[in-house]
């Protein structure tokens, strides 16, 4: 049986939700939907709750997914890039913190954040490469807003990820895609 898969990503102008189905060794692009953002004031950016506007007259009559991937506002997010001279994963996981909380200008406990550790480099020996981690931070109150928004709507995210996070873990031969471009109207 296939896995009903929605990728939602809201954006500033418009909502999309990407529905893909995977079953053994295969992903299928179903469906690409596109709602506009209606904004109270189109001065300003769109707001969460004008978003979500939109997300509700696109997941209403689709039925329950089975897995909701979620790529969290850009401009609510930042990303950096820690390079450590080890790689054992337990002493990374008590350096990590300390690390982030001098790279942003919140308390550590204002953010939520996530890694991912980056491929070794080629040529450097494993116990002198070390380990390099892209980390993802977002403050907690954005991510607190988007969780509580998509379960108004009856959606339970298995993953909040980063944009271009998101697009890159997408296999484009199986989509049938030689490459995927993102032109935000802010970005």
């Amino acid at each position: 049986m296939a896995l009903r898969i929605f990728g939602i990503d809201l954006g500033t102008a418009s909502v999309k939700v990407a529905e893909l189905h995977s079953s053994f060794r295969t992903l299928e692009l179903v469906s690409v939907r596109r709602a506009p953002v209606v904004s109270e004031d189109p001065r300003r950016p769109a707001s969460l709750a004008e978003q979500f506007a939109a997300l509700a007259g696109l997941v209403r009559d689709s039925g329950k997914p089975d897995v909701v991937v979620v790529a969290l506002p850009g401009s609510g997010a930042a990303t950096h890039r820690l390079a450590f001279p080890f790689s054992d994963p337990r002493r990374l996981e008590q350096t990590l913190g300390f690390e982030v909380e001098g790279q942003i200008p919140f308390d550590l406990a204002d953010v939520r954040y996530d890694y991912e550790i980056l491929p070794r480099k080629s040529g450097k020996p494993d116990a002198a490469a070390g380990t390099e981690v892209l980390v993802g931070v977002v403050r907690r109150e954005i991510v607190t807003g988007l969780l509580d928004g998509l379960a108004a709507l009856g959606l339970d995210p298995r993953v909040l990820t980063l944009p271009g996070l998101a697009l890159q873990q997408l296999p484009l031969p199986a989509l049938g895609a030689d490459a995927i471009l993102d032109l935000g109207h802010t970005r």
